[in-house]
């Protein structure tokens, strides 16, 4: 009896090892299922994700919500291909890096009819959203500095860093803009040279300084042609006084006045340049072509003081 006892004993100890055994599998091998299923589902969400951002990257066209036209200061681009850079068929003044011309396609976006003002920036300043150290102020005679220049609230908000340009586009619930969308924006959809077309940039359109014969000639040494011009080659103007030059969205001084800051940066000889579009109150007219880039480092406000900007929003 106490022999069978043993062997009973020894039978229920195998048992419950096999049992034991047996439930850890089964465990080890639920865990591995919903750990291999959870990789597939994180795989899978990182496809969808890849295919999202390669859609985008393709330029998936969504039909577009917004109608041409602006309102409140902005106004609608509404989403289509447009042709970014420089086209040498048509225009004699192409630089390298503006080249190939190739069609692009952007969503809607609404951009600012205006540069943004010097009125408009002080009010960012007041709410300490806009530090002082990104801009500069007029202090004496003599300076081009627009803020705290009496009788230049409308002027355009120059002498500007990128950072202060960012600031603000924050504080007003916007952002810079892509080159993509300022090139957009102020060419439209068929390529022209400039925003008004394919004409040569000068007084009648832009904020700017005009072409001239002499390899001599500068701000301020046609004294005679800037008095019938006091806007052309001085300093700069209230925003929007150029009605001929406007872009074909209804944008103002999408040419002149001042150098405009766009979101991008470039890398250029190994150094970090963020780009400017559309040139200043002292360009003249083929550094005024809506494909014509400017680069500098984010904390330069160029010659002339002649950094400005106006903001986008999605």
């Amino acid at each position: 009896m106490k022999k069978n006892f043993k062997k009973a004993i020894i039978s229920t100890f195998f048992l419950i090892i096999f049992i034991l055994a047996a439930c850890n599998k089964t465990t080890k091998n639920k865990y591995e299922n919903n750990t291999v299923t959870k990789n597939k589902e994180k795989q899978v969400n990182t496809i969808k994700e890849n295919k999202k951002i390669v859609k985008n990257k393709n330029n998936k066209k969504i039909k577009s919500k917004l109608k041409k036209g602006c309102k409140n200061r902005m106004c609608n681009i509404p989403a289509s291909d447009f042709i970014m850079g420089c086209n040498s068929k048509v225009d004699s003044n192409c630089e390298p890096d503006e080249k190939p011309a190739h069609k692009v396609y952007l969503n809607d976006f609404k951009i600012d009819q205006y540069e943004v003002t010097v009125a408009e920036f002080r009010k960012c300043v007041k709410a300490k959203a806009c530090s002082s150290k990104n801009f500069e102020k007029y202090e004496s005679e003599g300076e081009h500095y627009n803020y705290g220049y009496k009788g230049r609230d409308n002027h355009p908000m120059n002498a500007v860093t990128w950072y202060g340009a960012k600031e603000y586009c924050s504080f007003v619930n916007k952002r810079l803009p892509t080159e993509a969308e300022w090139e957009k924006a102020a060419r439209g959809t068929d390529g022209r040279i400039y925003p008004w077309g394919n004409e040569k940039a000068n007084c009648m359109y832009a904020v700017m300084t005009e072409d001239c014969d002499s390899e001599d000639c500068a701000i301020g040494d046609e004294e005679e042609e800037f008095e019938e011009e006091p806007n052309c080659g001085g300093d700069t103007s209230e925003v929007g006084t150029k009605s001929e030059g406007k872009s074909p969205y209804g944008l103002y001084d999408m040419a002149g006045n001042v150098w405009e800051w766009c979101s991008d940066f470039a890398e250029v000889n190994n150094y970090k340049k963020y780009i400017l579009r559309g040139g200043g109150n002292g360009t003249m007219s083929a550094n005024m072509r809506s494909s014509y880039r400017r680069f500098t480092e984010a904390r330069s406000i160029l010659d002339y003081y002649t950094t400005g900007f106006r903001c986008v929003k999605d």
